[in-house]
């Protein structure tokens, strides 16, 4: 499989960045809708009009659709974002949306809050929910330590329940690589730092993304070119 990082398209425009800002103001109020799906209490009568309601305005935004979700953007500062993901995505309304920053030190660390729609067993968030997550803190950890890669293996120790409407505290870091091997923990915990979900995973640096590195940075990452994991329709 040939992963393409092409950023040519990514430059900012003022109607871009008006688009997504819309979107965004969509997906948000999409993601309210989905909570009160979710939780309502209303009649039969009252789900049955809302539904009518809903499916007219879904035939409205399938007048005009892409092909995929919206890509990768540069902010007019610089930024690099993509609204289309399904966990920091701003225009997804699958996403939280988890807004993710980098720290001093070169970690990264997050606030989230789950939402009801999160529910795994009773009270408390579904496991698949929290390792999603990590999996983007770890991969963000990945690039602001060292250099972007994959997800190659990821493993996860449950120590506590997650429970959802309830502030926690996201966090990540990269810890060594190996040739295009690189190693990276995480964890969401409480605010007072007792640790709920921790996470470790091995992300691999796809050959094709070498070419984006400074020579220095690719010959190091390049020294290593068996990853020890299978390929998938080709090589990473």
């Amino acid at each position: 499989m040939t992963l393409d990082l092409d950023l040519a398209g990514a430059a900012p425009t003022p109607e871009g960045n008006a688009r997504i800002s819309v979107l965004a103001a969509l997906a948000q109020r999409t993601r309210d809708l989905v909570d009160a799906v979710a939780l309502t209490d209303v009649p039969e009568s009252e789900i049955e009009a809302v539904t009518a309601e809903v499916t007219a305005l879904t035939e409205r935004l399938r007048a005009a659709m892409r092909d995929a979700p919206l890509s990768f953007r540069l902010s007019e500062d610089g930024v690099l974002t993509h609204p289309g993901n399904a966990v920091i995505g701003t225009a997804n309304p699958h996403a939280l949306p988890l807004v993710i920053e980098a720290t001093p030190e070169r970690t990264v660390r997050a606030d989230i809050r789950f939402r009801p729609t999160h529910e795994g067993p009773p009270g408390a968030v579904h496991g698949g929910v929290t390792a999603m997550v990590l999996d983007q803190l770890l991969g963000e950890a990945v690039v602001v330590g060292h250099y972007p890669a994959m997800t190659g293996t990821l493993s996860i120790r449950y120590r506590r329940p997650v429970p959802y409407g309830s502030d926690l505290v996201g966090s990540a870091e990269y810890t060594h690589s190996e040739g295009r091997k690189s190693w990276v923990e995480g964890r969401i915990a409480l605010p007072d730092g007792t640790p709920l979900v921790e996470a470790t995973g091995l992300f691999i640096t796809p050959a094709a993304w070498l070419d984006l590195a400074p020579p220095e940075q690719a010959a190091e990452q390049a020294a290593d070119t068996n990853t020890g994991l299978p390929a998938q329709n080709g090589s990473v």
